[in-house]
């Protein structure tokens, strides 16, 4: 019987079991990815004041006043993005070492209950692949994948709520647009994909 390779999700699901006894170092990570995501709102937030305070005849008291503390609040969103991205980026490290230790004591575990004519048939050098390569492989997939999903994600609700909030027409244009011209893009790569595999014929 042919061995069937599980699906990712199956695959990931698995992992995230794996990684389920350090939920504690799961918080911190994402307390960190929160703060690296919310530096980029806040960064948004700091440009438009900026650009405010710096544009001719448009100056306020306030804005002026603003404008002086511009500097000293970009060392300090640079800061908190330096320590959010350690913070995430040591969390999910660790986790992933800790998920690498116990596949790779699963692995040993079922070789030694394999029989002898197992390891005739299979070369050495792919067996130790398995233990070694492979798995750090899946592992640090995982923690790039956990990274993906949660930091981007929460960099996107971020800038979209600034964005609703700065203009809402706009947002509702761009809301509207986008899928228009996605479909309009996909559309044409595939027309331009079918006439390139004609000509080529």
């Amino acid at each position: 019987m042919k061995y069937a390779a599980p699906t990712s999700p199956v695959l990931y699901r698995r992992l995230l079991r794996l990684s389920a006894p350090h939920w504690r170092m799961f918080i911190f990570a994402g307390l960190g990815m929160a703060l690296y995501a919310g530096t980029d709102t806040a960064f948004a937030w700091l440009v438009n004041k900026l650009l405010a305070a710096v544009t001719p005849g448009k100056q306020t008291p306030e804005q002026l006043e603003l404008a002086r503390w511009i500097p000293l609040a970009i060392l300090v969103l640079f800061i908190v993005r330096g320590v959010g991205e350690f913070a995430s980026t040591y969390c999910l490290g660790w986790i992933s070492r800790q998920v690498i230790h116990s596949l790779r004591q699963r692995v040993f575990d079922k070789f030694m209950r394999l029989p002898s004519l197992f390891f005739a048939r299979q070369s050495s050098g792919v067996l130790l692949s398995r233990l070694t390569f492979n798995i750090e492989q899946i592992a640090e997939s995982t923690s790039s994948v956990v990274t993906i999903m949660i930091r981007e994600v929460l960099t996107a609700i971020g800038l979209i709520t600034y964005m609703v909030w700065l203009s809402p027409p706009l947002a509702l244009f761009i809301f509207i647009a986008v899928p228009i011209i996605g479909g309009i893009t996909r559309t044409l790569g595939k027309l331009f994909r079918r006439y390139s595999s004609r000509i080529q014929q």
